[in-house]
C-alpha cells in the first residue's frame, strides 16, 4: 500500500511539472545545532553521551543540541539572531566548509574546545528523495525559490539548496529568522516557484 501511495505521489509530481504547476512542500524551522567530529566529541564528553553543547561567544552563551557526534568536521549552525546574541557577526552560509566561520568556545560535560572558524548559518534547504527529485526534474545542489504565503508577511525566498536525501523526504527547512519573518507556521505548505538553477 505504501509503494502504491508513493507511485501515485510521484505521478502527481510529474503531471504538475508537465503542466507548469508549482510543487508544494511542507516547511519546517531548523533549530540551532552542533555537529561534532569524533575528536571534539571525545574532548567535550569523553565516554558520556553527546546531547547538548554550550556555545560561548563574546557576549553570552547558548545551549545547543548535538545533531551528529561523528561528523567529518565540527561546526555550529546558528541563525543570525542567535549569533548576534552571542556577539558573533558575519556568519557565512554553510556550503560544506566552515572557512570564514566565526570563532567560539564549546563546552561539554567533560571539557572545552575552541573553534577558530566553526560557526556558520544554515543554508535554506529542500530535502527531497531521489525519486521525487527525478519526478520533478530537480538535481542535487540546484538552487530554487519558494513562496511563503501568510496573511501579513508573505515572502519569496531564493537561493534554496536542493539536497537529495536517502529516505522519502520532501520538506523545506528554514532557520528561525526566516520562519519568523514570514509568519511561517510549522509544517505549512509553501510553493516552489522555480525549478531551474
Amino acid at each position: 500500500m505504501a509503494d502504491l501511495k508513493q507511485e501515485v505521489f510521484k505521478s502527481v509530481l510529474s503531471a504538475a511539472a508537465n503542466l507548469g504547476q508549482g510543487l508544494y512542500v511542507q516547511a519546517y524551522t531548523c533549530v540551532a545545532r552542533v555537529y561534532l567530529s569524533p575528536r571534539h566529541k571525545n574532548i567535550l564528553f569523553g565516554h558520556q553521551p553527546a546531547e547538548q553543547v554550550t556555545v560561548i561567544g563574546p557576549k553570552g552563551e547558548l545551549a545547543v543540541s548535538v545533531a551528529d557526534a561523528n561528523a567529518d568536521q565540527t561546526r555550529v549552525e546558528l541563525s543570525y539572531t542567535e549569533a548576534a546574541r552571542l556577539g558573533l557577526k558575519n556568519l557565512p552560509i554553510y556550503d560544506g566548509t566552515t572557512r570564514g566561520g566565526a570563532p567560539c568556545i564549546l563546552r561539554g560535560s567533560e571539557g572545552k574546545a575552541t573553534l577558530d572558524h566553526g560557526v556558520v548559518a544554515p543554508a535554506r534547504t529542500l530535502c527531497i528523495s531521489a525519486d521525487y527529485a527525478t519526478a520533478y526534474g530537480l538535481t542535487e545542489n540546484q538552487r530554487i525559490s519558494a513562496e511563503i504565503d501568510s496573511p501579513d508577511r508573505s515572502l519569496i525566498l531564493g537561493n534554496i539548496l536542493v539536497s537529495i536525501c536517502d529516505d522519502d523526504s520532501l520538506a523545506l527547512y528554514l532557520d528561525i529568522d526566516e520562519a519568523s519573518a514570514s509568519g511561517l507556521t510549522e509544517g505549512q505548505y509553501v510553493k516552489l516557484l522555480t525549478t531551474s538553477p
